[in-house]
């Protein structure tokens, strides 16, 4: 049974049976009971409506419904229901805009379209099933506006099973939703989507949770103009995608507790009216820099086996990005200019980081910290090859403890890698190739740092190629399959030098170089010791000292123009061989 119960109301009220058409327009409606229904059509200049309905929906067949059309110039629309069972609003407004929803009770659906003028929609709803869109069923699902000064907020309050959408198109887009979550239902609910095309977007979803079943998922989408979006989610089953394409990107995403997932994507342009980001002199941000454009995204993920993935594209692709807990797996791609990327993770974590594009200019910090366990880092860098740049075009920086594994591939202009490792077992191998110079002194230059057992393998191949290996301890296993070296380098044209200190335990080392500066010095603190040195060409000369007590063992060859080798060993088994030929040799 329906029952209609009109208080306190307009003339014009009375008639919201039936369209209201009067220019002057406006309109409440109260109602009582159960399944109420209300229709409200207002056409002409300054609109508004107010419906408030109270009492229970029974199901979809028997729901409290209520549906306004407003068109003209200043249209406004605020909608109540309370209790319910089951609500329903459709809200269409075509001129001057605004409506508020709010919902309260177990099913709830609201469907709000705006088109033109000065649009804003809040829609609020309360408890259980909550949803926002396909309210009586015609509808495109969600909050649809289009046009001129956008805005929509969808709060969803005390929320339970969730879901919402809102898209928007063109002009100052804005959308924040929130939901509180304690998802649950079919399909274990909880979501809630934007998606922005054109003009100043900016989106933000919270989607905070207090667990029991809450899946989490959001999704922000925008194409063109201004862009920006926040993602702040809580635990459980988490998940947010951001696609940005076009103009003036950043996205920030931070997840906390259970399976995590993130994936950005980043496009291109990035115009020239975005807010400065500062460069400095030496290819870094800095305060004091040049103002140039970029995308930027920053995410924190809290939680065990969480997984991330970010792309961009575009000038000054910017991305850092925090993994807390075991198991993170974190894949980092950048193709453009200026690319940047800073990681840090807790332990056993997996970070692939790839940047390369048309300049150059890639830049990646990594740190990586485990109590125990195995973290893995990749770096794969590849630069302008086609003439001299002034900025830096390679740089990698990675720290790690525990048996971490490091792989530095570099290939461009003036690479520099600095690998720094703590934990027992640790390895790391890194590759530069630079094969037209650039400025900075043409550099390649290779520091690794280990203070336990380890083991590394630096292979520079052309320019002002530098390398230094510092071990503690240096293990005995095999970097190079051919080598059975703690520590192998490989150097070859033009700048060379070398320096392997090593200190206790099997020691082992050796440096191969090719051609114009050379140099080498080893140094090692004995036990097992052994050291295998061979230059060709130009001003060589090679230092091995193994200092103290064991097997020693140390070869040397040298061949071609400025020859010098020292080999000082000390105590119990040691052994030489020194074979110089061409130039001023002076073995010692």
């Amino acid at each position: 049974m329906k029952r209609t119960i009109l208080t306190s109301v307009s003339f014009a009220a009375l008639l919201a049976a039936a369209p209201a058409l009067a220019q002057d327009n406006g309109s409440t409606v109260t109602q009582t009971g159960a399944f109420n229904k209300a229709d409200v059509q207002q056409n002409g200049s300054n609109g508004k409506s107010k419906v408030d309905q109270s009492g229970n929906g029974v199901d979809a067949a028997n729901a409290n419904e209520v549906l306004v059309k407003q068109s003209g110039n200043s249209a406004e629309s605020e909608v109540y229901q309370m209790v319910g069972d089951r609500n329903d609003v459709e809200v269409i407004q075509n001129g001057d805009s605004y409506s508020y929803i709010s919902q309260t009770g177990k099913a709830q659906e609201a469907e709000v379209r705006q088109a033109g003028d000065g649009n804003r929609s809040v829609i609020n709803q309360n408890g259980n099933s909550n949803t926002v869109g396909n309210a009586l069923n015609s509808s495109a699902a969600g909050v649809i506006q289009t046009g001129d000064d956008n805005n929509s907020n969808i709060d969803q309050d005390l929320t339970n099973f969730s879901a919402a959408n809102v898209s928007q198109t063109g002009d100052r887009n804005n959308s924040a939703i929130r939901q509180e979550v304690n998802a649950g239902g079919g399909g274990n609910e909880s979501r809630a989507t934007v998606i922005q095309l054109g003009d100043d977007n900016n989106s933000t979803i919270n989607q905070l949770s207090t667990v029991s079943q809450s899946r989490l998922t959001a999704s922000v989408m925008q194409t063109g103009d201004d862009n920006g979006a926040t993602v702040n989610q809580g635990g459980q089953l988490n998940t947010a995608n951001v696609v940005q394409l076009d103009n003036q990107n950043d996205a920030f995403v931070g997840q906390t507790g259970t399976n995590g997932s993130v994936d950005i994507k980043q496009d291109e342009d990035n115009s020239d009216n975005s807010v400065p980001r500062l460069r400095g002199d030496d290819g870094r941000d800095a305060s004091g820099g040049d103002p140039v454009r970029g995308n930027y995204t920053r995410v924190a993920q809290g939680g065990d086996g969480n997984d991330m993935e970010i792309d961009q594209k575009g000038h000054l692709n910017r991305a850092v990005a925090g993994q807390t807990g075991n198991n993170a797996d974190l894949t980092i791609k950048q193709r453009g200019i200026f690319n940047n990327a800073t990681v840090a993770q807790g332990s056993n974590g997996t970070v692939g980081i790839d940047q390369g594009g048309a300049y150059g200019d890639n830049s990646a910090q990594v740190t990586q910290t485990a109590a125990a366990g195995a973290a893995s880092a990749t770096v794969n860098q590849s630069a302008d090859t086609n003439g001299p740049t002034t900025f830096p075009t390679n740089e990698a920086l990675v720290m790690q403890s525990a048996a971490a594994t490091t792989t530095v591939d570099q290939t461009g202009q003036q690479n520099f890698a600095d690998i720094d490792q703590s934990g027992t077992g640790a390895l790391a191998e890194v590759t530069q190739t630079n094969t037209i110079g650039g400025s900075e002194a043409e550099r390649n230059r290779a520091y690794v740092d280990q203070t336990a057992a380890s083991d590394a393998y630096v292979s520079q191949i052309g320019q002002a190629n530098v390398s230094r290996v510092t071990q503690n301890a240096a293990s005995s296993n095999q970097v190079d399959m051919a080598n059975a070296y703690a520590a192998y380098v490989e150097q070859r044209g033009y700048g060379n030098n070398s320096e392997i200190t090593q200190t206790g335990a099997d020691n082992a080392a050796a440096v191969s170089q090719d051609g114009t500066g050379l140099g080498s010095i080893i140094t090692q603190g004995a036990t097992n010791s052994t050291a295998d040195v061979t230059q060709t060409g130009e001003l060589n000369n090679s230092y091995v000292y193994q200092t103290d007590g064991s097997g020693h063992s140390a070869v040397v060859s040298q061949s071609g123009f400025g020859n010098t080798s020292t080999i000082n060993q000390s105590g119990m088994n040691n052994s030489a061989t020194v074979t110089q030929s061409g130039g001023g040799s002076s073995p010692n």
